[in-house]
């Protein structure tokens, strides 16, 4: 059963931060201490850090993707339930980013680019 909120993106999140450390500190001790094989150390973190984050960025949409397919099932099933009419006046009147306010105000759980998706196709 789909749990009621959206997921959030705790584990990039997560190794985002832990890049950031991993990256300061192997900074720190090739300038500070000057130790043989630093930088080597140092670029290696940097690349298995961002390749780690890069796949766990991707399992975090795939899982946001499942999640919204099983609550709503299309984008184009929550556009029915959308007052389209208010939306395009919206988008007419005061721009589109307005419009995307709106859908996403009537609509949270879509994502940012699904909701200009949605009010570009209007």
């Amino acid at each position: 059963m789909p749990t009621s909120t959206r997921p959030s993106r705790r584990l990039s999140t997560t190794l985002l931060v832990l890049g950031v450390v991993l990256s300061f500190s192997s900074a720190v001790c090739f300038l500070l201490l000057d130790l043989p094989g630093a930088g080597t150390a140092l670029f290696t973190g940097v690349v298995v850090v961002a390749a780690v984050g890069f796949v766990a960025e991707r399992a975090d949409e795939r899982r946001r993707a499942a999640w919204f397919a099983a609550r709503h099932g299309s984008v184009a099933a929550v556009a029915a339930g959308l007052d389209v009419d208010a939306v395009r006046r919206c988008r007419d009147q005061q721009g589109e980013v307005s419009a995307v306010v709106a859908v996403r105000r009537q609509q949270p759980d879509l994502t940012l680019l699904q909701a200009v998706e949605l009010v570009r196709s209007l």
